[in-house]
């Protein structure tokens, strides 16, 4: 029996896949777990139709993240903040005032694409780097000065 699947299924395939099973394996299993349809021409027509639009989706998505890394790596921030002896700061600067202070700039960046190695506990310029996505990377200037 020839079946589409509508999730990916451990050792046998992703969604979007028609497969040839057992008929007792898709009618006791696959269809009524929701993971699998009968692959009737209507339905690989709409699958293919979904996954075009995911794809159109996806390709759109990546598009806009480019964008705005490139705008990232010409952005630079500053923040101010009070010191102590020898310029140390009271406290520190983190990826979560980095984030605040980058959508104070109307640029909507979560908190944890912020990538800081250790928080920044002295005044001067620093490089640091923005995930936007697992292969989508920017660099921003953050200015820590004394306020």
């Amino acid at each position: 029996m020839k079946v589409l699947l509508i999730q990916d299924v451990k050792s046998l395939g992703q969604a979007g896949d028609t497969k040839e099973v057992s008929e007792g394996y898709a009618r006791n299993f696959l269809i009524p777990q929701k993971m699998a349809i009968l692959a009737t021409s209507a339905n690989i027509k709409n699958a293919e139709i979904k996954k075009s639009k995911i794809r159109h989706d996806e390709e759109k998505k990546k598009k806009d993240l480019l964008l705005l890394a490139e705008k990232l790596n010409h952005t630079s921030i500053t923040i101010k903040r009070q010191t102590g002896e020898n310029e140390k700061l009271f406290g520190s600067v983190t990826n979560i005032d980095i984030a605040e202070a980058l959508q104070g700039e109307n640029i909507p960046i979560n908190k944890k694409a912020v990538l800081l190695k250790e928080p920044i506990k002295t005044l001067g310029v620093f490089d640091t780097s923005i995930s936007l996505a697992s292969d989508i990377k920017a660099q921003i200037k953050v200015w820590v000065v004394k306020e």
